[in-house]
């Protein structure tokens, strides 16, 4: 059996005790789809999620796919620093200083941002700062999956772009065609509390 040796923090943080996991609540977001969670971390990496029992729409539930979401942190085909014309970056203070002197001489020309979809309010924030400072600016938000479809279907059916909130325990007969509203349609998680709720199976 090989040998592992385990090093030290040279300055420890005050919060982290080695091997004692510390729990964080934040958000798991996908394709439109937010879920409220806890992340069990130890030693600085997370390790599990689990679903936050505070959460008046998922009641603490989570999906197959939430869960295995811890996963993608440790895939070794995952970007570990930042791309700049195909290449990799060697740090982020270095990709900081190229975005910098790069958008140094662009003050009133056409600039476009291409993100996806953004919820957060912090992100939205910062993103409305930058189009104020640079009016040229446009932003953009593509997803590769989205809802636009299903937003442009309630326009011209109901006369409004949106997205309806589904309460699948009110309903008798449920019909789903091309959405998996229990696995990965909108708000699976709960949906699937609905569901569940709404079911008889004496009858």
């Amino acid at each position: 059996m090989p040998v592992k040796k385990s090093i030290p923090y040279l300055n420890k943080p005050d919060t982290i005790i080695p091997g004692v996991a510390n729990y964080y609540a934040t958000t798991y977001t996908l394709d439109g789809d937010a879920v409220p969670v806890i992340a069990k971390v130890r030693d600085g990496r997370p390790i599990k999620i689990e679903g936050n029992d505070l959460s008046s729409i998922t009641k603490g539930g989570t999906s197959a796919r939430v869960q295995a979401s811890v996963l993608g942190l440790y895939d070794t085909a995952r970007l570990r620093f930042p791309l700049a014309n195909g290449k990799e970056v060697s740090t982020f203070d270095a990709f900081d200083k190229m975005v910098a002197e790069g958008m140094s001489g662009i003050a009133g020309k056409q600039v476009v941002l291409l993100t996806e979809t953004i919820s957060s309010p912090t992100t939205k924030s910062v993103i409305a700062s930058f189009l104020a400072k640079y009016p040229g600016a446009r932003h953009i938000q593509y997803d590769a999956l989205s809802a636009s479809g299903l937003l442009n279907a309630n326009q011209a059916s109901f006369g409004k772009r949106a997205i309806p909130s589904y309460q699948f325990d009110k309903a008798k007969t449920i019909v789903g065609l091309e959405a998996d509203f229990l696995g990965t349609w909108l708000s699976p998680v709960e949906y699937a509390r609905q569901y569940a709720a709404g079911r008889k199976i004496d009858q």
